[in-house]
């Protein structure tokens, strides 16, 4: 085996028991399981998950995917067209609505259905993504779903796009303020971003939470993903002798460099050269350009062929996160975990 993704499913249900326990209990929890949950696998993590009080998706595949071992609720948070809207709605998997455009889809779907189509409003308090940020529109939207006995508002939602700045929190929150006051009824409201789900004034009746079930971005959380290569083969460069692609690193002295089994093809980007491995409890550098499927660590004469190589995860007191990475390859945690291709995943309990 090349190389392996491990994700240990208990460390994530550890991370969902502790967060449920920091947020009150009338306060609902969705857990954020798009892009195959982060890349942890969207079926057994849902499977962990099953009783939760509900899933946020982003395609109508996940939906179904979801459904298929949950009969939790189900949100999708983005658009669809009308043969999408039509199997989430055989599903009972709740649609984000925000046009006038989208509430004529659902009617003309709803119509041949016996069905009833649940939605979520969604609201645009300042990141301008998606969402009504119109009091016409919204006024348009919320008489017209009342008049239809098809259509029925579940819940209305927003995001918080810099949940590290309070000027910008506090300016959404008394946008989404205003226009949930043009709301009635029974319905969830939630304005959510991982950093701020245990702040009451952004809880509301539910929080959405995606990071920090995957272990990172609240106090206490654990990562739940480790993923690991192999050393291929280990060359002795003579002083003048080059590596890899481009033959960008040159040794200076007889240096002992490792062949790595991973490469950007299964996730280790080209931009983690000068990054580091875990190789035999100890840290060494990525030097020379990632390849496809290979690329090259700096290491020495104990480092010998078919030894484990963590690329994310640990070795007793070596540990490396996707914080550690996304510094290393200019981006954040969250592309760093579902860009993770190509490897078999494994699942520990």
């Amino acid at each position: 085996m090349r190389g392996k993704v491990v994700i240990n499913l208990k460390v994530l249900k550890s991370n969902a028991e502790l967060i449920r326990k920091a947020i009150p209990k009338e306060t609902k929890i969705f857990w954020v399981v798009k892009a195959d949950a982060y890349g942890h696998g969207i079926l057994q993590t849902v499977k962990t998950l099953s009783d939760s009080d509900g899933f946020c998706v982003a395609t109508v595949d996940e939906g179904l995917k979801v459904r298929r071992c949950s009969s939790s609720p189900v949100l999708l948070l983005g658009k669809t067209d009308c043969m999408g809207m039509k199997k989430c709605v055989e599903k009972q998997i709740s649609l984000s609505i925000w046009t006038e455009e989208d509430l004529e889809n659902l009617i003309r779907v709803t119509d041949d259905m016996n069905k009833c189509a649940g939605v979520h409003i969604a609201l645009n308090t300042g990141m301008n993504r998606i969402g009504v940020k119109d009091n016409k529109l919204l006024y348009k939207l919320i008489n017209k779903i009342k008049s239809l006995p098809k259509i029925k508002i579940n819940g209305v939602f927003s995001h918080l796009y810099n949940s590290c700045n309070d000027k910008t929190n506090l300016g959404q929150l008394s946008v989404f303020e205003d226009l949930t006051k043009k709301f009635s009824g029974k319905f969830l409201m939630h304005l959510s971003a991982s950093g701020k789900a245990y702040d009451k004034s952004f809880q509301y009746d539910a929080v959405r939470v995606g990071l920090a079930l995957y272990g990172y971005g609240i106090d206490g959380v654990k990562p739940c993903m480790s993923v690991l290569g192999e050393v291929v083969c280990v060359n002795l460069l003579n002083s003048g002798e080059s590596v890899g692609y481009g033959g960008e690193y040159v040794a200076t002295k007889q240096t002992f460099i490792a062949t790595l089994s991973l490469g950007y093809a299964d996730g280790i980007g080209r931009k983690r050269k000068g990054g580091e491995v875990v190789i035999r409890d100890k840290k060494y550098k990525i030097v020379g350009n990632v390849c496809m499927d290979f690329c090259f660590a700096e290491v020495d004469e104990w480092v010998k062929p078919e030894d484990e190589v963590v690329f994310l995860g640990g070795q007793n007191e070596c540990v490396i996160t996707a914080e550690d990475v996304a510094k290393w390859e200019e981006t954040i945690s969250y592309e760093i975990l579902t860009s993770v291709k190509r490897i078999k995943k494994i699942y520990v309990r």
